[in-house]
């Protein structure tokens, strides 16, 4: 099966979009916690103005949440710069997910 990133970036190429992407792999849950799972998140951003365009999340645990927020992030316009500045409720105990998110578009602004 063919990865999407891969295949996304075949088809913005195609269409002459310059992307930039951004990956993380995080746990679900603090390290101390033995039910801890893994989260892997890849955004996809335009190149010009850092723009949200796609994402993909994947993990043992929902992420339908998670999904839900960078579906309206893309309708928004969004930008990596505002995924990472944006404030949040931290509760490194329960909220790592969040981080996965954050890391990728850190990783993609920093590309």
């Amino acid at each position: 099966m063919r990865d999407f990133i891969e295949s996304f970036e075949e088809m913005a190429g195609r269409y002459g979009i310059p992307i930039k992407i951004g990956k993380s792999v995080r746990y679900t849950k603090a390290r101390f916690f033995p039910e801890k799972k893994t989260i892997t998140a890849k955004l996809i951003f335009e190149s010009s103005g850092e723009k949200l365009i796609g994402a993909q999340i994947i993990s043992q645990e929902s992420v339908a949440e998670r999904i839900n927020e960078l579906t309206l992030a893309i309708k928004a316009g969004t930008t990596a710069k505002d995924i990472w500045m944006r404030e949040r409720c931290f509760d490194p105990s329960l909220t790592m997910v969040e981080g996965a998110i954050v890391d990728a578009a850190r990783n993609a602004g920093q590309s």
